[in-house]
């Protein structure tokens, strides 16, 4: 079974690490659910995920609902993980 994939993004910004986010899944054959800050989550909702005391940065990535973290985070999981296709 493929893993879900989250991505956490307000609607309002544009992120140069989106796209590559969402690239990188593309590539390596992930599927993904884009959620929109303040319409399918809080900014509540995501500091409940990512901790109260870390700074809210988007986009946030989750995989089965663990979350990964930013594109960085997101480059780290596939590494670990030897998912191919991270070469940027």
């Amino acid at each position: 079974m493929p893993a879900r994939i989250r991505l956490a993004n307000p609607p309002y910004k544009k992120h140069e690490t989106l796209p590559k986010a969402k690239a990188l899944l593309t590539k390596n054959n992930y599927s993904y659910q884009e959620l929109i800050l303040n319409k399918d989550f809080t900014r509540e909702d995501l500091k409940r995920i990512i901790g109260e005391d870390k700074k809210l940065t988007v986009p946030q990535i989750l995989v089965d609902n663990k979350l990964v973290g930013g594109y960085e985070s997101l480059l780290e999981y596939f590494e670990d993980h030897f998912v191919l296709g991270t070469q940027q």
